[in-house]
């Protein structure tokens, strides 16, 4: 898994103009396939008078997809997927919608255009970063519970969950290189009695 990567806060626009062709974009924070989905068909309906909406989209478990939507190939899609790579850009989608100004661009044209759009939106996104971090289960006394906020502090790591009946039950973040030294001093500190059970990790804002 990647250490982290930036997402959209919220969605945003962004416009140019190439020899009469205008080229009106929109990224948009996404959490999973279907919401990519919903999200390109609504622009192309918005849009539904336009010659082309290309579009691609990137998530951090692997999945990504793209279209030239009938421009020639590599000239659209591909290059702003490259874009999002570059950088470091996931669980995002974004849009360029074309409408066609009557002058050819040529493939180097229609690249540059494409990739100037894709860029003018993803400037205006207020991206977060989102960091890759362990997540742990443990329980523990009342006694010893008060105690886990301090070292978890300690280690850069927080509270997730809480669950409180005859002990209490927790569910906790930390960085991946400070997990093993958490363990440890949970586990010595108790007296063994507490061990932290590794949950799948998880991605949280910086």
């Amino acid at each position: 898994m990647k250490d982290f990567f930036w997402t959209p806060q919220k969605s945003a626009f962004g416009e140019i103009t190439e020899k009469r062709s205008k080229f009106i974009s929109e990224i948009r924070p996404i959490c999973d396939e279907q919401a990519a989905a919903d999200f390109i068909e609504e622009v192309r309906l918005k849009h539904r008078d336009a010659r082309h909406t290309v579009f691609s989209y990137l998530l951090i478990d692997g999945k990504k997809r793209y279209s030239d939507d009938g421009e020639p190939s590599g000239t659209a899609g591909a290059p702003i997927t490259e874009i999002l790579e570059k950088k470091c850009f996931s669980n995002c989608a974004v849009t360029v919608t074309r409408y066609f100004g009557g002058i050819l661009l040529g493939t180097g044209g229609l690249l540059r255009a494409y990739s100037a759009a894709a860029t003018s939106a993803i400037e205006q996104c207020d991206p977060v970063k989102m960091i890759l971090k362990n997540r742990f289960s443990l329980c523990c006394e009342y006694t010893f519970y008060n105690r886990i906020p301090s070292i978890l502090s300690k280690y850069g790591g927080k509270i997730l969950t809480s669950d409180f009946s005859n002990s209490v039950s927790l569910s906790v973040s930390l960085p991946p290189d400070q997990s093993e030294k958490f363990s440890a001093l949970i586990f010595e500190l108790s007296g063994g009695k507490i061990v932290a059970n590794p949950l799948d990790p998880l991605y949280e804002k910086e």
